[in-house]
């Protein structure tokens, strides 16, 4: 693995850490409107780490409203906190998998890996409209 790479992935690391860790509180936490929109972007398969057989890159989009996600395909749902973490589910090969991220200056960033780990996502959308 080179050592971009290795960043990339440990950055990765931290933030799913992250999440994981203030799952608890954020799920008792009110919802916010201050992330609701439509967003729109794609998930990247993170080479070298993953292998061949893994998704390169596909669109979607999704919808924010009272501080829940909606995919437009049905493909993602979650709720996002006052602080602009989110967590939730994200459907890959017709698997229902953890997503978790963060929204910060209108850009949405999130990660997936698939349950047996051979393929790693990044996750990037931007903000369509200026609503919230």
């Amino acid at each position: 693995m080179t050592t971009p790479a290795r960043f990339l992935f440990a950055g990765i690391m931290a933030l799913v850490a992250a999440m994981t860790a203030m799952t608890a509180t954020a799920a008792t936490a009110q919802s916010t409107t201050a992330f609701d929109g439509r967003y729109f972007g794609q998930r990247e398969r993170l080479d070298p780490l993953s292998g061949n057989l893994c998704a390169h890159a596909t669109l979607h989009s999704l919808e924010i409203k009272g501080g829940r996600l909606h995919g437009d395909g049905g493909d993602i749902k979650g709720w996002i906190n006052a602080g602009g973490f989110f967590t939730g589910t994200f459907i890959v090969f017709d698997l229902v998998q953890p997503f978790e991220g963060r929204i910060q200056d209108g850009i949405l960033l999130g990660g997936l890996i698939s349950p047996d780990s051979a393929c790693f996502w990044l996750v990037r959308m931007i903000r369509l409209d200026e609503a919230g």
